[in-house]
């Protein structure tokens, strides 16, 4: 109750009651929300992530991946509510001037990284054109490390990778693990462990290049760290 301002702020894996609003619950005064981020809260009833029945201003907030054990997971309001929610990244969707629903692709979720990704969809979309939620960009198209030419995914490069090749190529399925998404979100699929010839494609010169190398007795590759740029 009383009259709040909240900025900047991740607000996330917090839990309530039927009493509803897992991240945020106000029944009364005056609330501001900008530039936060409102992620995994639950509540028992009315909005898992937001529940107010007051008049609120919400502006650059993300809200999104709340639960709640009605349809209200991510926002709720009383009857008598005039909220407004405006450049926001809602679930869902919600009514508003700016808002957006769509993946913020955060740098690292499963580890309450909430930093986003340079291709995220809330960077300068925002009121003014700056990024939506508390944080800002935190990482780039990270892939993780890999041995390029490491085709098994054994964490080195030897004659059993050349085995390994003939399978994959023949199936066409490399490991899970050997494969990320570049860039993040774009549902575009690159072997990175297995482009030896940099090609952004795993076929049978990048067996051949493998072969060569092995054979002249170069099998140390070097770590991919990263995709190719965005549009290569």
């Amino acid at each position: 109750r009383g009259n709040h301002t909240v900025v900047n702020n991740v607000i996330s894996q917090n839990s309530c009651g039927e009493h509803g609003g897992g991240g945020i619950a106000c029944y009364g005064g005056d609330l501001s929300l900008s530039d936060n981020t409102i992620i995994s809260n639950t509540a028992q009833l009315r909005g898992g992530g937001i529940y107010i029945i007051i008049n609120t201003n919400v502006v650059n907030c993300i809200i999104r991946g709340n639960s709640s054990g009605d349809e209200y997971h991510q926002i709720c309001t009383g009857d008598w509510a005039d909220p407004s929610f405006t450049y926001c990244d809602i679930e869902g969707g919600w009514e508003g001037e700016g808002n957006i629903d769509c993946d913020p692709q955060f740098c690292g979720p499963e580890n309450d990284d909430f930093y986003l990704h340079t291709s995220s969809c809330c960077i300068g979309e925002g009121e003014g054109g700056t990024d939506i939620g508390a944080l800002g960009v935190g990482c780039d198209y990270y892939c993780g490390e890999y041995i390029v030419g490491d085709f098994n995914g054994s964490g080195e490069f030897n004659v059993a990778d050349i085995i390994e090749s003939y399978s994959k190529l023949a199936t066409g399925s490399p490991a899970a693990g050997l494969v990320c998404e570049c860039p993040p979100g774009s549902g575009n699929e690159w072997a990175v462990a297995m482009d030896v010839n940099n090609s952004c494609a795993f076929n049978v010169a990048d067996i051949c290049i493998a072969y060569q190398r092995l054979a002249l007795g170069q099998p140390e590759l070097e770590p991919c760290e990263h995709c190719p740029p965005a549009g290569r």
